[in-house]
Parts: C-alpha cells; sequence; structure tokens
C-alpha cells in the first residue's frame, strides 16, 4: 500500500478494509452474527464519533456489543488482527509531514517589546511557537514526528482528547525544524535559498519561509528601526490579509501597538 496512514487512521483504514473484503465475499448474508461483527466494528472507525440513534435498530442485546465494542462469540476476525498486527509501516516522509502541518499545525509569531527590560538593547524580541496537534488515538505519530525532527520540540497533552508536539526554541527551529520542514538537512540554513528551491508545504508555505527570516534577524538582534522595518515586511508577507491593509498601514499599526504593549501576541 503507497498510502502514508499510520497511528489510528491506519487502524481505520485496515478495518475499513476488512469489510470492503467480507462484504465482497457476502459472508453475512444470512449470517446474523457476522453482519453484528461488521457492524461493531463499522461503528468504531472513527473512536471520536458518537454513535447516537445510528444503533436505534438494533436490539438491546446487541446495542451492548457494539458500545462495547465486543465481538459476538464464534465469529473469527483473525485476519484482520493479523493485518493489522503484520502491517509494514512506511517510512515518515516529509510529503506526510507538510500535510499535517497544513492541516493540523501551525507557526506563530509574538512580538515582545524588551525596552523596559534592563541590559537589553533590542527594540524587539520575537517569541516563536512552532505546532502540531493530533487527537488522543494518533499520539504515537506525534512521537514519530518527533523523532524525525531529531527530538528537539515536546509532547504534552491538551485535553483530554488530544496532545500537542511543540517547539518555541529559536535555536531548535532555525538549524532543525525549519530547514526539515523545507527539505534540507541539519544546520542547512534557509537563507541561502529562495522560496523556488525550497520543498515548502503546500498551503502554509509562506509561514515557513518568511518566519524563518524573521528568527534569523531576531538571532542577529533586532537593534534598529531599519531591522524592525524589515521584520514587518516578512510579517506582512505571512499574514492574512483579510483587511486588506497596504504595507504602510500595517506597519503603522504594529509600532504604534508596540508603543503601548509589552507583548504582541501570535501576531502572525
Amino acid at each position: 500500500m503507497k498510502h502514508h496512514l499510520r497511528s489510528g487512521k491506519l487502524l481505520s483504514f485496515l478495518q475499513f478494509k476488512y469489510i470492503v473484503e467480507v462484504i465482497s465475499t457476502r459472508a453475512h448474508w444470512n449470517n446474523k452474527k457476522m453482519l453484528l461483527s461488521l457492524i461493531v466494528i463499522a461503528s468504531h472507525l472513527n473512536p471520536l464519533g458518537k454513535l447516537g440513534n445510528k444503533i436505534r435498530y438494533l436490539t438491546p442485546d446487541e446495542q451492548y456489543y457494539v458500545l462495547n465494542n465486543i465481538q459476538p462469540e464464534g465469529v473469527d476476525i483473525s485476519k484482520l488482527t493479523e493485518s493489522i498486527k503484520n502491517f509494514k509501516q512506511n517510512k515518515l516522509t516529509l510529503e506526510f509531514i507538510h500535510g499535517l502541518f497544513d492541516g493540523d499545525g501551525g507557526l506563530s509569531l509574538s512580538l515582545l517589546n524588551p525596552r523596559k527590560t534592563k541590559g537589553n538593547n533590542n527594540i524587539i524580541t520575537v517569541r516563536p511557537n512552532f505546532t502540531i496537534v493530533q487527537d488522543i488515538h494518533n499520539i504515537s505519530l506525534l512521537d514519530e514526528l518527533k523523532r524525525y525532527f531529531n527530538d528537539k520540540g515536546y509532547i504534552h497533552k491538551l485535553s483530554n482528547n488530544c496532545s500537542i508536539y511543540s517547539s518555541g526554541s529559536k535555536s531548535d527551529l532555525i538549524t532543525v525544524i525549519l530547514p526539515k520542514m523545507a527539505g534540507k538537512e541539519c544546520n542547512d540554513l534557509l537563507n541561502k535559498y529562495s522560496i523556488h528551491e525550497l520543498n515548502l508545504p503546500l498551503i502554509k508555505f509562506n509561514k515557513i519561509y518568511y518566519a524563518n527570516k524573521v528568527l534569523e534577524l531576531d538571532f542577529l538582534g533586532i537593534k534598529n528601526e531599519k531591522t524592525l522595518n524589515d521584520v514587518i515586511v516578512l510579517l506582512y508577507n505571512i499574514i492574512n490579509n483579510t483587511r486588506g491593509l497596504t504595507l504602510k498601514q500595517y506597519t503603522n499599526e504594529i509600532k504604534n501597538k508596540l508603543i503601548n504593549d509589552i507583548i504582541i501576541e501570535d501576531i502572525v
């Protein structure tokens, strides 16, 4: 199989494939236990879904099997269990990670005004946060993701239903995570490349490319008005400009906020 499914989504696919194969043989015809077995499996393809009225046509005994994810006695589903056990997992690919990032990920930047902090000569500093969220049934995917990024970043629980992989380390982002997200090796800094020379995500490509440039300027120190203006131009290339602001309007807005606020959270 060429698809790069894994974790909970892979399990659901193998279960669905098994159901189709059994139905194609008509093994469920005139066999209530086999039919109930398929209903039990199908009802849990999406473990986060609610059964609700979907099982109202079943008898109370049949509903018990479905609600508790129990197979009827005497039904052999060893073909399914063996297919799950013996499935050879494809290697995690950059294209798969791009899809995760576009669908369930983000890269936010916050601006901090440190001028009230003694000993800091920067006009602003940047605080990044790279994230990818998965539900509780796909936590193993986040473990794979962390290994892909050379064990940089952290995985923590957001709620009972989901966990998140995140990194706020500027060094890790510049030297490992963002280069890898652009199809390059660790420490192969992206400032050497144009946007067209990189293998970037389909939808959020601009966040990876321009956020990296912002972090590189921040690493050197945003100490003067010219560098601040350079940062704002890069941010302007990232934002979803739904208000139709010109660069000048956006620049004035950011600078006015920096006068009044210590921090501008998640500016992009």
